[in-house]
């Protein structure tokens, strides 16, 4: 009996060495689990000062996609000032919210999406959930959720307030592709959630 408590406390301490070891290197960043957290901090520090913060100021959405794509930067905003500069601009988007990398029949590729948008005849627009440095070569312009607007770094927190804020309810399925017409949302493509 007395073997069987003592192996116990060894393969329970063995475990916890393993838990706090797996934190540790997660927190220094040794290890990078995709689509957990922002990704921010993980950029090198050239690509983090191609990271711009809108912070509320996406009033012309031509320009600043425009921008973005000239300056090969990616613009963070949060879902009300996207679903105002939508509603601002008219006319049909598609917002495609999507995390790179993905290779899932449920994760299309930028390609597919705006050759969709253009038999809906509606201009695509690319909100990427996590930053990663991927992202910046894309030839499309790129935007991606706010996390710092959110207080948080945790994608499926700032996901779902975003979410709220774009669509404008609290739903709780997860879309992962909007079609708005003059500022309405009038379809909303539930996918297999990717983050």
């Amino acid at each position: 009996m007395r073997r069987l408590a003592k192996w116990s406390i060894g393969i329970g301490s063995f475990i916890g060495c393993l838990i706090a070891l797996l934190a540790l290197l997660l927190c220094t960043g040794v290890i990078r689990v995709y689509g957990l957290t922002t990704g921010y901090n993980q950029l090198p520090k050239e690509l983090q000062a191609r990271v711009v913060f809108s912070q509320g100021s996406l009033t012309d959405l031509d320009k600043a996609l425009a921008q973005v794509r000239q300056q090969r930067s990616v613009l963070l905003v949060n879902g009300r000032e996207l679903w105002e500069a939508i509603a601002r601009k008219g006319g049909k988007w598609l917002v495609y919210i999507y995390q790179e990398g993905c290779s899932s029949p449920s994760c299309p590729t930028l390609s597919s999406v705006t050759h969709y948008a253009e038999q809906l005849g509606a201009r695509p627009l690319f909100v990427a959930m996590d930053l990663r440095s991927e992202i910046f070569l894309h030839p499309e312009p790129i935007l991606s959720i706010d996390f710092r607007y959110y207080n948080t770094t945790w994608c499926s927190v700032f996901q779902d307030k975003f979410l709220a804020d774009l669509t404008q309810s609290k739903d709780d399925e997860h879309y992962n592709i909007l079609l708005f017409e003059d500022g309405q949302l009038v379809k909303k493509v539930s996918l297999q959630r990717t983050s």
